[in-house]
């Protein structure tokens, strides 16, 4: 390697799981909804960085149902239905250096560049009878894809969730990356992260039209959520490498 590739390199994380992409997580069908504006202060910290950072929610756009999903063959179940998740518009002090992620999930293995932090992903009740809380679940931080290095053909899928069915999906390109995230809040005792290994890779899917309105609850308080159109795609991940850049 040369010197001048050296001095790129900042750091290299690699984490050795194994090849396979075994996760206890669901996959996700994610909804744009009418915006509700929701700002607080928040300290997050995630394994790409030992030291928190200050950080601004600011708007809450987006609501994710457990999904079933099929593709090639493979059906992938929901084994947790109360678990949702609500994005939150996350605006941080602190820049980010470029970091390269490979992180492998049942699309195949990818080689990704991200940024700056975009989203907070929070757990999440929907407050319809039976439901509870998602005790279980992790919050997220999600990284913008700037690039896609390498990445496996995109699949056609079909989705099931609470809000019906959407079959032969082309699936589009990665658009964040999600680590799991301690966050804390202050006069809240902190939310560690329970579930180190499994992180979220999110994909465009082409907007479908979705008219529904849904109570939901989360650690900020109680919403009414105008769903608009489905949008993304979550997919459980396993991350592999993580190398981050001066430039």
């Amino acid at each position: 390697m040369s010197r001048a590739r050296v001095g790129t390199v900042l750091s290299v994380v690699v984490l050795v799981l194994g090849l396979g992409c075994a996760t206890s997580l669901e996959h996700f069908h994610v909804y744009e909804v009418q915006k509700v504006d929701a700002p607080v202060a928040v300290a997050l910290t995630d394994q790409f960085d030992p030291a928190a950072k200050d950080g601004k929610l600011e708007t809450l756009t987006h609501f994710a149902n457990p999904a079933r999903k099929s593709h090639g063959g493979g059906q992938f179940g929901v084994n947790h239905p109360e678990r949702h998740l609500t994005f939150y518009t996350l605006k941080q002090g602190q820049a980010e250096p470029r970091r390269t992620v490979r992180f492998r999930n049942q699309f195949g293995q990818h080689s990704v560049d991200v940024r700056d932090p975009s989203f907070l992903l929070v757990p999440t009740q929907k407050t319809s009878a039976g439901n509870v809380f998602p005790d279980s679940l992790d919050h997220y931080k999600c990284y913008e894809v700037t690039q896609v290095n390498v990445a496996p053909p995109p699949p056609v899928v079909t989705l099931g969730d609470q809000f019906g069915l959407r079959q032969n999906v082309q699936v589009g390109k990665p658009r964040f990356f999600c680590p799991p995230v301690k966050k804390e809040r202050e006069g809240e005792p902190p939310h560690a992260i329970m579930n180190a290994v499994d992180h979220l890779a999110v994909y465009d899917l082409p907007p479908q039209a979705q008219t529904v309105t849904i109570e939901t609850k989360d650690q900020f308080g109680g919403h009414t959520l105008d769903v608009l159109q489905s949008v993304l795609l979550i997919v459980p991940t396993v991350k592999e490498v993580v190398v981050a850049h001066q430039n």
